[in-house]
């Protein structure tokens, strides 16, 4: 006689009707699947209880957002188990890289992202996909990675957690990093959740069979091209099916920067925090190379890590090696008694990286010249200085004469951190 176990019965009928079900959905048109997908997600509405968005800015936060990122790492066997329990990269330490955390009300983390912008490091998915297509196109770019949730929060509330994380990315990247392109690496079973809800796009059909243990591709997406989109396809929806509303929402639970400044790089990692996780905690220097390392130092030239990267056996950098942040500010110069309008995308201590009309650019005849910079909030610099090179439509400006303003928007440039606004400021 032979026993039935009528439960396994079950459940084998439950796994071969579930795959039925996605053979059959993957079969379909991909206009079909997109709609499918929009129809299935029902975006929260009301504020997740007790828990808070914001950038990690405690050594506790930021060593509980690595510690969950290797957690979920190792069980989905991208990686090994480290002894430090932690997993580190070396963009983490860049001032263009920003660690989002999601805090339960008990203060743990229990979700994390970073953005990491194009910077003097390759982007961690450069190791195998190529970003050519997207370095072309104007506006700055990153790539979304380190993404992880506590497996505790991912059914629990319908992924909240998830839809709150994205709705914080959006807003952050728009508002405060002026970033366009936004570039993800995901499991190809994600790419019709990503293609049919958030309109990524694949970057190339190249599909990496091992990728952190498992296959991967690329996608990416143009904010601009997106808002246009999510009006387009959302904005006649309910407000559960409304991306367009939702991603453009500022809820109270999520908590942005405060800045006198109109830069487009955020920092919140200050010396106590990088000495504290990132070398006591996770030994750091030990999971980097050391092309790594000496890009690390050069880049953090002058801001207050390096002193943690000095290394008198190195080349002595010079001045072009001057810690460098992207904004996104506007300025003017007279020319032949004329008046010409200046964006400024780049900036460091002693020099400006200027932006001229095509219509303006040959009037800019001399190297010497007097440039009033607005550093926002109702702040104006006067400099003096000479131009080194010209690029059309760009100049290269040394700060040669600089007022008390523009000293103390270089302290802050290097010295400060970022506070925070309670709620959606």
């Amino acid at each position: 006689m032979c026993y039935l176990d009528l439960q396994e019965v079950k459940k084998q009928m439950f796994k071969t009707s579930k795959a039925l079900k996605k053979k059959i959905f993957r079969s379909l048109p991909e206009e079909m699947r997109d709609a499918a997908i929009r129809r299935l997600v029902r975006l929260p509405q009301t504020e997740s209880a007790g828990c808070t968005f914001q950038l990690a800015s405690t050594p506790e936060e930021y060593q509980q957002a690595f510690e969950l990122l290797h957690d979920c790492y190792v069980d989905q066997k991208f990686i090994s188990r480290h002894p430090t329990r932690m997993r580190l990269l070396p963009h983490f330490a860049l001032p263009n890289t920003v660690t989002l955390v999601a805090i339960d009300q008990s203060g743990k983390v229990i979700g994390t992202l970073s953005i990491i912008k194009q910077g003097p490091l390759p982007l961690p998915m450069e190791k195998a996909f190529s970003l050519s297509s997207i370095k072309h196109q104007p506006g700055g770019f990153a790539e979304i990675s380190a993404l992880a949730v506590d497996k505790k929060y991912r059914r629990a509330n319908g992924g909240n957690i998830y839809f709150f994380m994205l709705n914080y990315m959006y807003n952050f990247c728009v508002s405060h990093l002026g970033i366009r392109h936004l570039c993800i690496v995901i499991h190809p079973k994600d790419e019709d959740f990503y293609r049919g809800l958030l309109r990524f796009h694949r970057l190339s059909n190249q599909v990496i069979v091992d990728y952190l243990g498992a296959p991967a591709l690329a996608m990416a997406l143009d904010l601009e091209w997106a808002y246009q989109e999510y009006a387009k396809i959302y904005d006649s929806l309910p407000p559960e099916k409304n991306l367009l509303r939702f991603m453009t929402r500022k809820f109270g639970h999520l908590k942005y920067v405060q800045r006198p400044y109109r830069l487009k790089t955020v920092s919140t990692l200050t010396p106590e925090i990088f000495r504290k996780v990132f070398l006591e905690q996770g030994h750091f220097f030990e999971s980097i190379s050391f092309a790594e390392y000496k890009i690390l130092r050069r880049a953090l030239f002058k801001t207050d890590l390096f002193p943690f990267f000095r290394d008198d056996s190195l080349d002595r950098l010079t001045r072009r090696s001057e810690f460098r942040v992207a904004v996104e500010m506007s300025g003017k110069t007279h020319q032949l008694g004329r008046l010409i309008p200046l964006q400024i995308t780049n900036v460091s201590a002693s020099g400006l990286r200027l932006r001229v009309a095509a219509e303006d650019f040959h009037l800019i005849r001399t190297n010497k010249v007097r440039v009033q910079v607005d550093l926002g909030a109702g702040l104006t610099s006067q400099l003096i200085g000479e131009l080194l090179w010209r690029n059309f439509p760009e100049l290269g400006f040394h700060i040669q004469k600089a007022d008390t303003t523009w000293r103390t928007f270089a302290n802050y440039l290097y010295r400060g951190t970022d506070n925070y606004l309670c709620g959606s400021g």
